[in-house]
């Protein structure tokens, strides 16, 4: 795509040089979300992905749906405003630790999809545009307890 994206703490987020910044997207509605399987695909974590896709499209009602394929990729989705947000439980930190950088430094929110702060080994990522839709993608989802399968 003759993209290239990078950051420095303190110092903005950038596509091909030019400054990008994260969506102001507050409410799940009006959402548009990147959602991913992840590697385990245990029956518990499956469960928890079914129930978490059938309330964010049926009760909540976001406003609609992206599966990208990279972890990196949707984070900078989030980063340049293109998508709302991005949840997924698996990853490794190779998968999130640029990205989170360039998503913070976009004015966006890096957390744990249960609502603790990020932690770059626990395998899992929520990230935002604004810390408001945050929160209520957190307090939405179900969480099984992430264990990697052997």
């Amino acid at each position: 795509t003759r993209e290239l994206f990078s950051a420095q703490v303190g110092r903005g987020a950038f596509r091909n040089g030019f400054p990008i910044h994260a969506s102001q997207t507050k409410a799940l509605p009006d959402a548009l979300l990147s959602l991913q399987l992840g590697s385990n695909r245990g029956k518990e974590m499956m469960t928890s992905y079914h129930n978490n896709f059938d309330r964010l499209m049926g009760s909540v009602g976001i406003h609609g749906h992206r599966s990208l394929g990279s972890a990196a990729i949707s984070m900078i989705y989030v980063a340049q405003g293109m998508c709302d947000g991005y949840v997924e439980y698996g990853i490794h930190s190779w998968d999130v630790a640029a990205a989170g950088v360039i998503v913070l430094e976009a004015g966006g929110v890096l957390m744990d999809p249960t609502g603790a702060p990020f932690h770059v080994m626990s395998r899992k990522v929520l990230c935002a545009g604004t810390q408001e839709l945050a929160d209520a993608l957190a307090a939405t989802l179900t969480h099984a307890d992430y264990e990697p399968e052997a």
